[in-house]
């Protein structure tokens, strides 16, 4: 009978986070937090932000920067375009996996192979098609972070962004409006590409509060701590080369 080789786990896995989140949590400091976390277990990280990686010819809209909210509103029309242009509802997802393998080469000079000891960060996915494709492509390396925060947090975040980005100061019944609206349009759009944040939120492997920082750091150092097994967990049980 023949022999098979013993298979030895790879230690330092290719991992890809992948960050799902309604207007109004505070991504940066959860991408903060992975990123000190993941360098305190030796790992480099590498930020993929999606919707500056989304502009294309095929898609004639322009990004309005003059207000948040039009800010907001645009970038949405502008990925909702995205993937109708694209006819495939997981677009974004496929950028941000040729954008893995474009950043893999500068450590393997194949776009193939794995960066071992790399961490990439995804911001942010926001349909299920996705996610689907993202644990399609990368098994159980693809971890999918979902950031929540009260509805009440969020609105009052994203009234101080609205008051803080307005060139003039605006009647609080007014932000008010346009508060509920984000929150309204970021929740689940009717249109066939438009963005589903409420289907593929509680896919998350790990869910963290995004809004107080201290909170934010210490979810995700204890996630991560447990991934590389310091809990018995490991991120490697299944990762053989």
């Amino acid at each position: 009978m023949r022999r098979t080789k013993n298979l030895l786990p790879i230690r330092n896995p290719e991992l890809i986070f992948g960050l799902v989140g309604p207007i109004g949590v505070d991504l940066d400091l959860v991408i903060e937090a992975l990123n000190s976390s993941l360098q305190q277990v030796k790992y480099e990280t590498r930020l993929v932000h999606l919707t500056k990686l989304m502009r294309t010819k095929k898609v004639s809209l322009k990004i309005d920067e003059s207000t948040y909210v039009r800010k907001y509103l645009s970038l949405i029309k502008y990925a909702n375009a995205y993937r109708k242009a694209a006819g495939h509802a997981e677009a974004l997802a496929a950028r941000a996996i040729l954008e893995i393998g474009k950043i893999r080469t500068q450590f393997t000079n194949d776009e193939r192979s794995p960066a071992l000891g790399t961490a990439f960060i995804i911001r942010q996915f926001k349909r299920p098609e996705e996610i689907e494709l993202m644990r399609k492509t990368y098994g159980r390396k693809f971890i999918q972070v979902s950031v929540y925060g009260s509805a009440t947090d969020r609105k009052r975040v994203i009234r101080e962004k609205i008051r803080k980005h307005s060139p003039a100061q605006k009647p609080d019944i007014e932000v008010e409006q346009e508060a509920a609206e984000l929150v309204d349009v970021d929740h689940n759009q009717k249109n066939e590409f438009g963005q589903r944040i409420s289907d593929v939120f509680h896919l998350g492997d790990v869910f963290v509060k995004g809004i107080d920082k201290s909170e934010i750091g210490s979810t995700v150092s204890r996630f991560v701590n447990a991934l590389f097994g310091h809990n018995g967990i490991s991120p490697n049980r299944d990762e053989y080369g």
